[in-house]
């Protein structure tokens, strides 16, 4: 595709604009230029990666050094004779408007990666002189994010710190309007979380990490602070947004480094930024006192939230186990297994029998043809008559036969089947007549209720 001039440029010999995502791929645009020895960067999208957080409008005076790569890299644009056609998912591009020496007024969009080697020469001094103008332009309107994560019921209370520390107002639509996941196309808002455990305080688990995915309104439970639903920051001000949210795993206690990235669809001003910006949050250090979850009742719902994220992921018969756990089993027609089986990392999915709980026994389905996820391999899984239930769902007994008459034991067998017990409660005792005889009740969890 031939350049085209489409336009005008920006008025004076010095003037020129250009817009580009780099290799980041963000789906902001970050926009720069210079007019009568003056530069502007208005930045929405990652550009840079973490050396460069938040987004914002930063103004000053180009000196010589970066006036000279703008020159460079409008001389670039203008001794292209053609460009590649921009592609589907080729997203990464620089777009210009500028005046060439010759007089020519040039508008063009780069596809970089279809420029291959050739996109070097517009990466490079772009990345630089973004870089440049926000370290050293003033301010105009600058807006950072960073985080802290708190376990609190069962989950993890993220608060998602907005700050300005430009000299305009930045207002945007509230989080509790969020989407909440990644969608390029609809050009969703979103939160994402990850940690790293800091590792030069903690030696003793100097790998552990967090993450969080995807995220946004229906896990916000500050929505009344914004009655509006538009949160507005004015200059060296601060707003919270408060999101109840379960991590992606389990993780250990300690020092993390924790921070992400936003998506914001709607910026409402300043003008210059109206529109989505894409940016990485400030990184800061949170302190996780226990191990998350912290007890078998908070294993037990987090199991159910990872059991529904996972259930898309099956696993085939033969399959090498990548993950320790228990795995329940599936027939070919939906068939559902009642009895977890544990499987350590590094064994094959094993052929088995779908088999069901009935009144007097149990009854086989057919074969299985394919494992999903169904607990972490320490899940409780068995406990004795009246002790704390450790999850919620349906309970089977395994009745100790010694003592006991056949009729009774036949009877309690068939009757006595299956109970459904919530976390914490007691589990049930069958009316063996003795303490000694109850306390040999084993119970084995066979799955949550509503299944």
């Amino acid at each position: 595709m031939a350049l085209a001039h489409v336009g005008a440029a920006m008025a004076g010999d010095k003037a020129m604009g250009f817009s580009f995502n780099g290799y980041n791929m963000s789906n902001a645009e970050t926009n720069f230029g210079v007019r009568d020895d003056k530069f502007s960067l208005v930045m929405r999208g990652k550009t840079g990666g973490g050396n460069m957080r938040g987004f914002g409008i930063f103004e000053g005076k180009v000196d010589a050094n970066n006036q000279a790569k703008l020159n460079g890299l409008r001389n670039s644009v203008c001794s292209l004779k053609r460009v590649p056609q921009i592609k589907p998912g080729n997203n990464a591009f620089l777009s210009s408007s500028v005046t060439c020496d010759d007089g020519r007024e040039v508008a063009a969009t780069l596809d970089l990666a279809g420029l291959g080697a050739e996109a070097g020469q517009f990466i490079t001094p772009s990345e630089e002189i973004v870089k440049s103008f926000f370290d050293n332009g003033e301010k105009v309107a600058k807006l950072d994010a960073s985080f802290d994560v708190k376990p609190k019921n069962g989950k993890l209370l993220v608060t998602l710190k907005f700050a300005n520390s430009g000299r305009v107002e930045i207002a945007f639509k509230s989080p509790a309007t969020w989407e909440g996941h990644y969608n390029p196309i609809a050009a969703n808002s979103y939160v994402a979380v990850s940690g790293d455990q800091a590792s030069y305080e903690s030696s003793q688990n100097p790998n552990e990490t967090l993450f969080i995915p995807w995220f946004g309104g229906d896990a916000m439970i500050n929505r009344a602070d914004y009655p509006d639903d538009v949160v507005r920051v004015g200059p060296g001000q601060a707003r919270y947004a408060k999101f109840l949210v379960y991590p992606d795993d389990r993780f250990k206690s300690g020092r993390y480094t924790v921070g992400g990235n936003l998506a914001i669809r709607d910026v409402l001003a300043p003008s210059g930024l109206k529109g989505r910006v894409e940016f990485s949050a400030e990184r800061s250090i949170v302190e996780i006192p226990a191990d998350y979850p912290a007890n078998q009742k908070e294993l037990g719902e987090f199991e159910v939230y990872r059991r529904a994220q996972l259930f898309d992921q099956i696993h085939g018969l033969g399959d090498t186990v990548a993950e320790s756990g228990y795995y329940r089993a599936f027939g070919e027609q939906g068939e559902r297994d009642d009895f977890p089986q544990r499987l350590l990392k590094g064994d094959k999915y094993p052929a088995r029998q779908v088999e069901n709980q009935i009144p007097n026994g149990r009854t086989t389905l057919g074969p299985a043809t394919i494992w999903r996820w169904e607990a972490y391999p320490d899940a409780q899984m068995t406990v004795h008559s009246e002790e704390h239930c450790p999850r919620s769902g349906l309970w089977v007994a395994t009745v100790p036969s010694y003592g006991l008459s056949e009729y009774m034991t036949h009877l309690l067998r068939t009757t006595q089947y299956a109970h459904s017990v919530e976390a914490d409660e007691r589990m049930p005792t069958l009316g063996l007549g003795d303490r000694e005889r109850e306390a040999q009740v084993v119970w084995t969890w066979i799955g949550p209720t509503n299944v």
